[in-house]
């Protein structure tokens, strides 16, 4: 039997045995509350926003014989209908993976987590503490995020999660966790996964974000782990990129910890591949930057070229991507929402400059096209690892080069740039469109 045959049979058995009870006798309480209750002012009933004639109904209506039941009805309809306003007013979510809507920006700053409108107005403090926090992490719902608490101790941090709001923060870890670099929330939200460091390599850990404390090692086989991240939609695997000695591949483990495979390993022409790898929002693709060895030149004095590629997880086809024969490098590529677009940074010698680039995901437009003006990024010491983040709608890309300089908001179409607050680790919350 289906939920709402069940609900219907026993409202209708509710009221035939209301309807033969006799009528309980509430005209004392009735009058005991009338008497110490102020009537309510006037603009608090809609009735008094009409005429007289649409809100009038005459007692004939209420003819001997159902009165009571008639009244008993009207009161469960009146509740079942309480109960649907407050289920439709449930907060939506959106789906894990593609184009939401814009929400808050949260970030780090001074040692505390701040958050700000979607137009980087309006920062307040989120979450404050004598210790200092950083990098906070929302989940793909946009309801929660985690953050890292350094404990005093060297290299080592507590995680701890918080609603979107900075209510309910807890401590996730059993004890503090060793230099964590990265992290990447389950679809289903139900659990963490974490790149740290253990026995002098970095390795993955899958953290329960309910607050249980469970926390337990992936087996990678003494592989050094960089960017895991859960691959979509479903996660049951998790991608990264791993090193063992001078081989450098990217492989995918269980959830579970079975199944340890590779996906791709170093190319036969020495590059020095796969890094910064960033998954399509369908889990088909995989998008990453090579350094490639050139000869030293003015355009090259690092022996190396960057250059990004496109690998299809499915078919094995790697393609180069956004390509400008004049660039130094071109490297940090990411998808957009819809995993049409691949955003990228492109550095140039004559100027000397980096600028964002917007390149079709499929090569079909070449170089692809500048977005914004030309920035200044060697100025933050941070010339590898900005932070740089698609607006959940994939109109807007969000840059931070650090603590010491504002976040920027570049809008894709016009290239505007807007300033921010001071912040590192800017992430957007996703919202239900």
């Amino acid at each position: 039997m289906t939920m709402p045959e069940r609900f219907e049979r026993t409202v209708t058995v509710w009221l035939r045995d209301e309807a033969e009870r006799p009528f309980p006798d509430l005209l004392d309480a009735l009058l005991e509350r009338t008497t110490t209750t102020r009537q309510r002012q006037w603009w608090s009933s809609p009735e008094r926003w009409l005429p007289m004639d649409t809100t009038y109904r005459a007692n004939a209506l209420l003819r001997p014989g159902f009165s009571r039941a008639l009244l008993i009805a009207a009161l469960v309809l009146a509740l079942v209908g309480a109960v649907l306003v407050v289920g439709s007013r449930q907060t939506r979510v959106p789906a894990p993976f593609g184009p939401a809507d814009n929400g808050h920006i949260l970030y780090s700053a001074n040692g505390d987590i701040f958050i700000a409108d979607a137009d980087a107005s309006h920062p307040r403090v989120l979450v404050s503490d004598p210790a200092d926090d950083y990098a906070p992490v929302l989940s793909h719902d946009g309801t929660r995020f985690v953050f890292f608490r350094f404990t005093g101790s060297s290299d080592e941090f507590d995680v701890l999660a918080a609603n979107v709001d900075g209510s309910d923060v807890r401590t996730l870890t059993p004890a503090p966790m060793n230099q964590p670099f990265f992290a990447d929330w389950s679809p289903d939200g139900s659990d963490l996964l974490i790149a740290h460091g253990r026995d002098g390599v970095s390795g993955i850990s899958i953290l329960a974000t309910d607050g249980s404390r469970r926390l337990r090692d992936l087996p990678t086989n003494g592989l050094s782990i960089d960017a895991p991240v859960w691959l979509p939609p479903e996660g049951r695997e998790i991608m990264f990129r791993g090193s063992l000695v001078s081989i450098t591949g990217l492989y995918a483990i269980g959830a579970d910890g079975s199944g340890l495979r590779n996906i791709a390993l170093d190319r036969p022409d020495n590059s020095r591949p796969y890094y910064g790898p960033h998954i399509s929002p369908d889990g088909t693709r995989v998008t990453f930057w090579n350094d490639q060895a050139v000869d030293a030149s003015e355009q090259h004095p690092e022996d190396h070229k960057s250059e990004v590629h496109v690998l299809d997880l499915s078919t094995g086809k790697d393609l180069r991507i956004g390509y400008d024969p004049a660039s130094r490098h071109e490297l940090e590529p990411r998808f957009s929402p819809d995993g049409r677009s691949i955003l990228m940074v492109r550095f140039t010698v004559d100027p000397d400059a980096a600028s964002l680039v917007l390149a079709s995901a499929d090569g079909s437009d070449g170089a692809g096209r500048q977005i914004g003006p030309p920035m200044d990024w060697q100025s933050s010491g941070s010339l590898e690892s900005p932070s740089i983040e698609f607006s959940p709608d994939g109109h807007k890309v969000l840059l931070s080069f650090g603590a010491d300089r504002r976040i920027q908001i570049v809008d894709v179409a016009t290239g505007a740039v807007q300033d921010g607050d001071y912040g590192d680790f800017v992430i957007w919350q996703r919202v239900a469109r």
